[in-house]
């Protein structure tokens, strides 16, 4: 009877070890899975005992556009457009797709006030960037340095780039960036150009 009991208590305690370690790490490290300091008011997988909630990698950040907002997945609160694509774990890695706020707070070992506020602004700046980015694009079609070629074609020198566009007999239009092909054609010339900002300067942020 004792030796069941002490069975059944080793067991128990086998369980709840591995219930407290990481199944993302190498060496199934037992701090991932800790709340993190000031984590009070949380929502999603900040209150559960699953996700890692600290030692994430950010691989880069996104821009979904005005039309492409999702939902945090960490949070499962917040609707972002500009998400941040995390990484935990080299032994099985989780993946997730969370907002500036959330990125900040899942990078870091520790709860050093400080660390959490460089990894905060550090996020921010990816979305700032992308932000800057955005502004660029809308100007992009109607730049002033936009040129007609003797052959009536508009084209552009920016930023050590060559744009160059056409149309077909069609009305459709394409062009050529540095000397290279575009694969598709475009409605208007405008969504071209746009298709050639997009390839030269690609909506993510490292």
């Amino acid at each position: 009877m004792k030796n069941t009991f002490l069975k059944g208590v080793l067991v128990l305690l086998l369980a709840l070890n591995l219930q407290a370690t990481c199944p993302h790490c190498d060496g199934m490290r037992q701090h991932c899975l800790e709340a993190r300091e000031g984590s009070s008011g949380a929502s999603g997988r900040w209150v559960d005992d699953v996700t890692p909630k600290r030692s994430w990698t950010c691989t880069g950040a996104e821009d979904l556009g005005s039309e492409g907002m999702t939902r945090c997945e960490m949070c499962e609160r917040e609707m972002v457009r500009y998400i941040h694509h995390m990484i935990h774990g080299d032994r099985n890695p989780l993946e997730l797709d969370v907002g500036c706020v959330c990125a900040g707070y899942m990078m870091g070992e520790n709860d050093d006030p400080d660390s959490i506020r460089a990894n905060v602004d550090a996020a921010r700046r990816r979305v700032q960037n992308l932000e800057n980015r955005t502004r660029r694009r809308l100007a992009f079609p109607s730049l002033s340095g936009w040129k007609i070629s003797k052959s009536g074609n508009p084209y552009l020198n920016k930023d050590g780039h060559h744009f160059v566009f056409f149309s077909s007999r069609y009305n459709h239009y394409s062009g050529s960036v540095d000397g290279i092909r575009m694969e598709h054609w475009y409605n208007t010339l405008s969504e071209a150009k746009l298709a050639a900002f997009d390839q030269v300067w690609p909506p993510h942020e490292r």
